[in-house]
């Protein structure tokens, strides 16, 4: 069965990933809704999903337990599908980083 959610590129998705882990958790971006831990647990979700990201912690809840790390054997040359709903544009106005803007 073929994956209709939407893709980005997983280089983007990592770009993300770093940029919102470097800022404070409670920094709501101006223009934003959706602090950066907000965003980043977004990011988590989708990641440990597409089994682009090692999670130790028990359950669904991404702030309990170790801290969630990118796989580094992920193939980050590839895609990663997101959910319709995830705030993609919140997370692009947070890092500064465009998903349509290939990153070297």
């Amino acid at each position: 069965m073929p994956d209709d959610r939407p893709m980005v590129m997983a280089s983007t998705f990592r770009a993300w990933w770093q940029s919102l882990a470097d800022q404070d958790p409670d920094l709501v971006t101006p223009g934003n809704t959706l602090a950066a831990q907000e965003l980043w647990s977004t990011l988590v979700t989708i990641g440990k999903r597409n089994r682009a990201v090692i999670v130790e912690h028990p359950g669904d809840d991404p702030t309990v337990g170790g801290w969630p790390e990118l796989d580094p054997d992920f193939d980050w040359n590839g895609d990663i599908a997101i959910d319709d709903d995830a705030p993609i544009a919140e997370i692009e106005h947070a890092t500064g980083i465009s998903d349509e803007e290939p990153l070297a």
